[in-house]
């Protein structure tokens, strides 16, 4: 048992700890989507748009728009002026060619086979 009352830091570091782990399902989905699109692929020869993408894979242009600010905002992507995107080294570990690449593993692991058994969890016990 704890001897001495959380102090306000630690409480703060705990509540961002904790969001991270009950919003990280967004990140995994952010990635899996990123790797069957093939857009460290997309982006190898230069910036992608919105357009580009949409047109590559078949997409509608406001989502693929919406996908792309997503990932800058979460480091896969870069753009200065929110229109033209270019990789960065965390995008380009999904790249099929890349030595040690994670495309795989960002494909399965995020996959129906896997998050839906883990929402079974709590059922496991009864």
């Amino acid at each position: 048992m704890r001897e001495k009352p959380v102090t306000a830091d630690e409480l703060n570091a705990a509540l961002s700890a904790m969001w991270d782990m009950i919003t990280g399902y967004r990140l995994s989905q952010i990635a899996r989507v990123a790797a069957a699109l093939s857009l460290a692929e997309h982006c190898f020869h230069g910036p992608v748009t919105a357009a580009r993408l949409a047109d590559a894979e078949s997409a509608d242009p406001d989502a693929a728009g919406r996908f792309l600010r997503e990932c800058a905002a979460v480091g896969l992507l870069e753009s200065a002026d929110g229109l033209r995107f270019t990789a960065t080294p965390l995008l380009m570990v999904l790249h099929k060619d890349t030595a040690g690449s994670m495309r795989g593993l960002a494909l399965s692991l995020p996959g129906q086979g896997q998050w839906l058994p883990w929402g079974q969890l709590l059922e496991a016990g009864e």
